[in-house]
């Protein structure tokens, strides 16, 4: 392998992690504030507490 060779796979391996990284940016965004909502309510079950609402806003996967 030449050198340029080796430059266009470096470019090939950072631009995969410029493109993990705004996926996981996505997801993390999408269903972050769902999934919060969702660990609050289940806390306040498992506390044996009544929910102030059963209301989870975000996708409808979250939401089944």
């Amino acid at each position: 392998m030449d050198f340029k060779s080796d430059s266009i796979i470096v470019l090939l391996v950072i631009f995969e992690l410029i493109q993990l990284f705004v996926f996981w940016i996505f997801i993390r965004h999408r269903y972050g504030l769902s999934l919060r909502q969702l660990r609050r309510l289940t806390e306040q079950l498992a506390a044996g507490l009544r929910p102030k609402s059963y209301y989870i806003n975000g996708p409808p996967l979250v939401g089944e």
